[in-house]
């Protein structure tokens, strides 16, 4: 089962509040890159180590080589 994203508040965040926020998202970030059908997606490995100013290119590229599943699965 994947994690879920911790809660975000839209008005009203005090340091308090995003210092927990900060914790939980790495906290979520390394649950999602420790499950184990995502630990060896290559494009979640590319998003969570690049570093650069081109990552945003360098995700498409990657996106663009897996393909569509709901085009390419069997049912």
């Amino acid at each position: 089962m994947v994690p879920a994203l911790p809660p975000k508040r839209m008005l009203g965040a005090d340091r308090e509040f995003i210092e927990g926020r900060r914790r939980a998202l790495k906290r979520f970030i390394n649950l999602v890159a420790r499950h184990p059908p995502f630990s060896e997606d290559a494009t979640l490995k590319l998003f969570l180590s690049f570093s650069g100013p081109d990552v945003q290119n360098k995700l498409r590229e990657a996106a663009q080589g897996v393909g569509d599943e709901f085009l390419n699965c069997k049912l």
